[in-house]
């Protein structure tokens, strides 16, 4: 049961290092990758129509009329 089991994982080890270079990328597509890994990214986040800020002063212009 034991020789079972060591050839079972045996062929599953080989299954899985023959899956891992089946699916090689092209060189172009790895680059391609690391560049936009690499970049810097800037987040703009536009408020709300009711969103009023954490400033005191009223955002538009005086309340109460």
């Amino acid at each position: 049961m034991a020789t079972n089991r060591k050839w079972l994982k045996a062929l599953f080890l080989g299954m899985m290092a023959i899956g891992s270079f089946a699916s090689a990328m092209d060189p172009k597509e790895i680059e391609e990758l690391m560049r936009t890994m690499n970049q810097t990214r800037i987040e703009l986040t536009l408020p709300d129509e009711d969103y009023k800020g954490d400033s005191k002063k009223p955002a538009h212009g005086p309340q109460g009329n």
